[in-house]
């Protein structure tokens, strides 16, 4: 059976692929013909799993706040 992916899908892997090769967001919108608004949540998780994957537990301190 051919696997297939749902369109959504597609485009956030290809999301993750250009923010890893360091395109910036209105880049990417504009190369996917999409809303800016949607890669910036796609942004915010690959930050976060480039952050834990470098071995930094402080992206969940509940201490660590913008007023801290």
């Amino acid at each position: 059976f051919p696997v297939t992916i749902s369109k959504m899908a597609e485009v956030h892997m290809d999301i993750v692929d250009l923010l890893d090769s360091g395109v910036r967001p209105s880049v990417i919108a504009q190369e996917l013909n999409i809303p800016v608004t949607w890669v910036y949540p796609v942004m915010k998780e690959f930050e976060t799993k480039v952050l834990l994957e470098k071995g930094n537990t402080e992206v969940f301190n509940p201490y660590n706040t913008v007023n801290s």
